[in-house]
């Protein structure tokens, strides 16, 4: 038996493939989490932070404890602009910024974040021009 598919359809059937490949490119990284590899997507990533010799992923399901190290873990993040470190335990997605003083960020849930003193102003700097870029100015 023979199948015949009009344009139409094969363009349909094209489509729907697309969309897929498009979901599963989606921005994800993959950690060690328990013994088994658990994917996160970036967008869902609050904060990461030194827990030991591993890592703490803070995401808005719940937090995870990785067994690499933050360096290795931001290594994975290939260009992530919405991320900023915030000294060496700390990895901040910009998005889920509420607050910001000059001595400490608080992200979503009211966790709050101390910014050494020697990164102040760079720290800050970086989350203004972000707020600036998306929201076209200080987030209120």
């Amino acid at each position: 038996m023979k199948i015949y598919l009009c344009n139409e359809s094969v363009r349909e059937l094209q489509k729907q493939k697309d969309y897929r490949s498009l979901f599963a490119a989606e921005d994800k990284v993959s950690y060690m989490v328990n013994r088994k590899m658990k994917q996160f997507f970036l967008k869902d990533i609050i904060y990461m932070e030194t827990c030991g010799h591993g890592t703490m992923v803070h995401t808005i399901h719940g937090s995870y404890r990785t067994n690499c190290s933050l360096t290795r873990a931001i290594q994975a993040l290939t260009d992530q602009t919405d991320f900023i470190p915030c000294g060496k335990s700390y990895f901040v997605h910009l998005k889920y910024i509420e607050d910001v003083t000059k001595q400490r960020i608080v992200v979503k849930g009211g966790e709050y974040i101390f910014i050494p003193v020697r990164l102040q102003k760079l720290v800050t700097t970086q989350i203004s021009n972000y707020f600036i870029k998306i929201n076209g100015g200080l987030k209120e």
